[in-house]
């Protein structure tokens, strides 16, 4: 794979952006968070089997999720600021046009789920009410992406480790037990939404029920907060802020169960074969679970914002709190019995 970094200080001359690429050449755009380009990661494969020398225009912690993907000749990385994006001045379509000139195709995934699919504040969508906008915006966005790429409806996102990478999370599962039950839990996505509250119960029980069980707790550092109480259970294994997210994904692959709200892992091993259970909040089956494989996907019972269709960035101040939990009320409304119904199907 060929990199390319933008030297900020220069221009958006021709190459100053990379120069012209090869005879049919194609240029995915696709900045977002962790799931937003694991989500993107579905149209390259089709790109490359129609023959296109494929380009990926992304940031700094996209290409550190996409650079051992066969099916990319090149990444070009851009830094944060190199645009000018805010309230005031927006050169987006400016720059996407100079960087369209140097390929044959150029397809702009920004805004197909967030500001399409999931309404953003300041935005009009944003006071619709939930029935308007889910009337407009229960699409799903595997379907949306290749649409918009005007690709057929055939999905291939996922995450590809080095074989260094495999070579240790395989030594990590073998040094659990190769007849252990090994469940990784994602703790926490990017919105007070996405954190289910009753984590603790369900990893009690599974203590209680079974002796041959691991459990492996993985997010971000600030995750570590949700780690809390289980310092002295060798069988629950902490490891958010620990483990990178490269690694943390590439040992998702060796488990029996990933389970977990809305979150970039989630989404990573959505097409892939183990067992998944995910937390719905702000989007549909029909939104993101459709199309994964052996899926329970778990929605909020009795909650009128459900889903949403929003993205909350702002904490509480726009998502409803549930007064007993302290949580989401859409994440409080799928019970310690519902999941834990669920944990035992996929374990039986």
């Amino acid at each position: 794979m060929k990199v390319v970094r933008v030297d900020e200080s220069k221009s958006w001359k021709e190459q100053d952006l990379g120069g012209k690429r090869p005879e049919k050449s194609v240029c995915v755009s696709r900045y977002g968070a962790i799931g937003d380009v694991l989500q993107s990661t579905t149209v390259f494969k089709l790109l490359k089997e129609e023959g296109y020398y494929v380009c990926f225009n992304c940031k700094e912690q996209g290409y550190n999720l996409i650079k051992h993907d066969p099916y990319i000749d090149e990444v070009f990385i851009q830094p944060d600021k190199f645009v000018r994006n805010d309230t005031e001045v927006s050169e987006l379509k400016e720059y996407w046009d100079k960087l369209a000139e140097n390929f044959d195709r150029f397809i702009n995934l920004s805004e197909v789920v967030e500001g399409q699919l999931l309404a953003m504040k300041d935005r009009k969508e944003y006071l619709w009410n939930q029935e308007t906008l889910h009337e407009l915006m229960n699409v799903n966005y595997h379907e949306a992406i290749h649409d918009r790429a005007v690709l057929p409806h055939i999905f291939n996102s996922r995450f590809f480790p080095s074989e260094e990478e495999k070579r240790w999370a395989k030594a990590k599962r073998k040094k659990m037990g190769r007849k252990n039950f090994v469940l990784m839990w994602s703790l926490a996505g990017s919105s007070v939404h996405k954190v289910w509250p009753y984590t603790d119960i369900i990893v009690a029980r599974l203590m209680l029920h079974s002796p041959n069980i691991k459990v492996v707790m993985v997010g971000d550092e600030a995750c570590q907060i949700l780690e809390g109480g289980w310092e002295n259970e060798k069988r629950v294994l902490k490891k958010s802020g620990r483990w990178s997210i490269r690694q943390s994904l590439t040992f998702a692959e060796e488990c029996d169960l990933v389970i977990g709200t809305e979150t970039g892992l989630l989404n990573s091993v959505g097409l892939r074969d183990m067992a998944k259970i995910c937390f719905l909040s702000h989007s549909s089956i029909e939104n993101l679970t459709k199309h994964w494989k052996n899926t329970i996907s778990l929605e909020p019972e009795g909650v009128d914002c459900y889903p949403c269709h929003r993205l909350h960035m702002e904490g509480f101040r726009t998502c409803y709190r549930d007064s007993q939990t302290g949580g989401a009320k859409c994440a409080a409304a799928i019970t310690a019995d519902t999941a834990w119904n669920a944990i035992l199907e996929v374990m039986k």
